[in-house]
């Protein structure tokens, strides 16, 4: 085995995100093991688990090099908050305890762009204040700190993510638009003229995740991700439309909803992060399966 080899359990993989990390962080040699709420009907990975995450301390027997937190209730599945509490933030709390007592090294924990809620500032970074997120980005919120609170016991990186895109991607917003635009569907969306950079592939979150499996320079830390560079949603829009060859219609109308970029500053001139523009992004996704 490799010295860069790293033992890593992916819980969530029957989500999109975990399904799309299992394949892509095994096929480039890394020893992975896949966790799901239930036994799947298949798996990518030969090592797998399967439980809810609250009693993971029954079937997390052990120990990994690195953890990847993907397992959550997302607000496409429910608006219940009890789920949100039990299914996010009791689960993370298990899952990050047990981790410290079977001597796991690195917890990367996926949280969402969401625990910002009505951002003010016109760009988000690491330092802009959570207000009035909804549920789902509140129990998000309390996940990141659960793990900074466990910083002295083992070390935790947050990722606040855009939408994800990639093969197969169906919930981001963009997602839906590609879909629409396949079939012809009419597609209206608002700010034509904000600037636009709310999404990031796959594969270049998979890219940062193997840069920064090991680095334990810091006992937590948190950054933002999302494409590079900036297109407008109008351009964004017009991107796809073109690329698709969509014969839909495309509207925009009046929203009191605020806008904003991400600023992938931190994680680029410390962690190395270096995605595809967000054209790139559109352009390939466009042709994506």
């Amino acid at each position: 085995m490799s010295d860069d080899r790293v033992n890593i359990l992916i819980t969530g993989a029957g989500g999109y995100i975990g399904q799309q990390l299992s394949s892509l962080l095994s096929n480039v040699g890394h020893n992975v093991s896949t966790h799901y709420r239930q036994r799947p009907a298949y798996s990518p990975c030969s090592d797998v688990l399967f439980g809810d995450l609250r009693h993971c301390r029954d079937f997390i027997l052990g120990s990994y090099d690195l953890i990847i937190h993907a397992a959550a209730t997302s607000p496409g599945a429910t608006t219940n908050m009890s789920r949100f509490v039990e299914d996010n933030i009791l689960s993370s709390q298990a899952l990050f305890d047990t981790a410290i007592e079977r001597g796991c090294e690195r917890i990367i924990l996926l949280s969402a762009i969401s625990v910002f809620g009505e951002a003010r500032s016109a760009n988000v970074d690491e330092n802009t204040p959570c207000r009035n997120p909804d549920d789902y980005g509140l129990s998000k919120r309390v996940c990141e700190r659960l793990l900074e609170e466990r910083q002295n016991q083992i070390s935790g990186l947050t990722l606040r993510l855009p939408g994800i895109l990639g093969q197969n991607a169906r919930t981001p917003w963009l997602a839906r638009v590609r879909n629409a635009f396949r079939v012809g569907e009419p597609v209206s969306a608002y700010a034509p003229t904000a600037p636009f950079n709310n999404a990031l592939h796959v594969e270049d979150l998979s890219r940062f995740i193997q840069k920064v499996c090991r680095s334990t320079d810091k006992p937590y830390d948190m950054v933002t991700l999302a494409a590079e560079g900036y297109m407008t949603i109008r351009e964004s829009l017009e991107k796809l439309h073109c690329d698709i060859k969509s014969t839909s219609s495309i509207s925009f109308h009046q929203s009191e909803k605020s806008t904003f970029t991400i600023s992938i500053e931190k994680a680029r001139q410390i962690y190395g992060f270096a995605p595809m523009h967000v054209r790139d992004t559109l352009g390939r996704f466009a042709i994506e399966p």
